[in-house]
């Protein structure tokens, strides 16, 4: 007897989802329209832009056969795609590449954005979908994942994979405003993204061959996307669970005088009143926000909210690595060590909010006591941030002449320099940045390293280059009429785009 029950407890761990089973993870998108929103005013009813597009980007659990796994290079595309597609009036050929340059060149792995490109995922394209026959529950859990600034699926596909693996199905939520479809941090293009959400929700509750579970219903939100996940609380509280990736859900007032009053307005109008929420919350934050401004004031979310709630800052992290791009091109062991913590912890959250399970009090106690964590948030009532200045020459190692324009910066996070014609550079450091690295580079030399640590007692640094010397392929440059391209972000705004300045 004891035989037959241990054989069906096993029979029951390969059946149902989130007990031991591992999924495979199928990947599709859903092209709709809301035909109850205008997207480009003015024109006739049967142009392809006059309704509201929502293209779903659908991670699933599957135990249909796998081939070839998709790259980061066919989920990044998407982003070109749609572009081009969703707005006529600049062209966005050729950004994939060129912003995958660029994503390489910032985390200051090299200059070949092809790496990244090729990256292997552990999502595969057009699998077999759950069904009714395929578990012993009720369907899975859903999972929304409302995108960072003018961001998608891509950015975090790695905790995204994760969930689909552990039996949830998770919808992504691009970032697109208004027409021509920029995102802005005024709440009328936010609420865009909040109203695609909205009828995602909507679609996948209506059309059952995903296999959802309507009653279990959570939202991961990363950067501005935190934002739109808030308002998106607000309007329907059935959803139960909310982990935020860095969310700007929470406000530091006195950076930008623009940013801060479209942000007063969503406040002003109680787009998001925390105070009333009832949803389960998770809050991760970067450690670098005050570096370089004490804020005049602050909105909360976190400290708001009457619910159960958790926070969690990462003090050595930035904004970059509360997306997946640093941790998979390996920038830091810094940033892979955080991208994992903050898989597992949003995994283990999910779980206990959406499926009773109890792993997440183990972690988070072991989370919270990490040298690079703390449970307190940001204390305003302190005294302004206090730095270091830092002084320098940069010169050539050979002639001993000085280098103008060599980058100077903190590795990782948004603080640097550049030399003046004389090679000189000056650079104000904060005692939290102690344990972090200053890169010296410039284009012909090798770069330099110098832990900040070890600078601490001095007042200048003279630093040497030595020439990088490398032969080139020789390379043929057509003529060809010229173009506008926009890339990236061309809004005025200076908030985040996918976690990137």
């Amino acid at each position: 007897m004891k035989m037959r029950i241990l054989t069906l407890v096993l029979t029951l761990s390969l059946l149902i989802p989130g007990y031991g089973q591992t999924y495979h993870v199928g990947f599709q998108t859903l092209k709709l329209k809301d035909s109850s929103r205008i997207y480009k005013p003015g024109t006739p009813a049967e142009d392809p832009l006059h309704y509201r597009p929502v293209e779903l980007d659908i991670w699933y659990p599957s135990m249909g056969k796998v081939g070839k796994p998709m790259t980061f290079g066919d989920l990044f595309r998407l982003l070109e795609e749609r572009a081009v597609l969703y707005q006529d009036e600049e062209s966005y050929d050729g950004i994939t590449e060129e912003l995958a340059q660029f994503y390489v060149a910032e985390l200051g792995v090299g200059t070949d954005g092809q790496k990244l490109l090729d990256i292997a995922t552990k999502s595969y394209s057009d699998l077999t979908p759950l069904d009714s026959a395929d578990s012993l529950n009720s369907g899975s859990p859903l999972i929304l994942y409302l995108a960072g600034f003018n961001g998608m699926g891509f950015e975090n596909y790695r905790v995204i994979e994760q969930l689909v693996q552990n039996g949830y199905m998770v919808a992504s939520i691009w970032s697109v405003g208004r027409y021509p479809g920029n995102m802005t941090n005024q709440k009328e293009d936010m609420m865009e993204q909040v109203l695609d959400a909205e009828f995602a929700l909507n679609y996948l509750k209506k059309n059952p061959f995903m296999h959802t579970d309507p009653d279990k219903i959570g939202v991961l939100g990363c950067s501005w996307g935190g934002m739109s996940t808030a308002a998106l609380i607000r309007r329907n509280p059935e959803i139960q669970a909310f982990v935020s990736l860095d969310g700007t859900e929470s406000h530091y007032f006195g950076e930008e005088d623009e940013n801060d009053r479209f942000i007063q307005e969503i406040y002003d109008d109680k787009l998001l009143a925390a105070e009333t929420q009832t949803a389960s919350y998770l809050y991760f934050e970067s450690g670098d926000k005050l570096n370089e401004f004490h804020p005049q004031k602050e909105y909360s979310y976190y400290k708001n909210l009457n619910s159960e709630k958790y926070y969690l800052r990462f003090t050595n992290s930035t904004h970059a690595d509360f997306t997946c791009i640093p941790s998979i091109l390996s920038a830091s062991e810094n940033s892979i060590t955080i991208y994992s913590e903050l898989q597992k912890a949003a995994l283990a959250f999910f779980n206990m909010a959406l499926k009773d399970e109890d792993d997440f009090s183990i972690i988070w106690e072991e989370l919270k006591n990490k040298d690079h964590t703390s449970i307190l948030p940001f204390d305003l009532s302190k005294e302004a941030i206090s730095f270091t200045k830092l002084s320098g020459t940069i010169s050539d190692d050979k002639t001993g002449e000085a280098l103008p324009y060599v980058n100077i910066g903190v590795l990782n996070q948004d603080r640097g320099t550049v030399s003046d014609t004389n090679g000189r550079f000056t650079l104000d450091l904060t005692k939290e940045m102690m344990p972090d690295t200053l890169r010296i580079s410039s284009i012909g030399y090798q770069p330099v390293d110098i832990l900040i640590g070890d600078l601490s007692n001095k007042e200048s640094v003279l630093v040497s280059l030595e020439e990088d010397i490398s032969e080139l392929d020789e390379i043929l440059i057509p003529v060809k009429g010229l173009k506008k391209k926009t890339l990236g972000n061309k809004t005025q705004s200076r908030f985040m785009g996918t976690g990137f300045s």
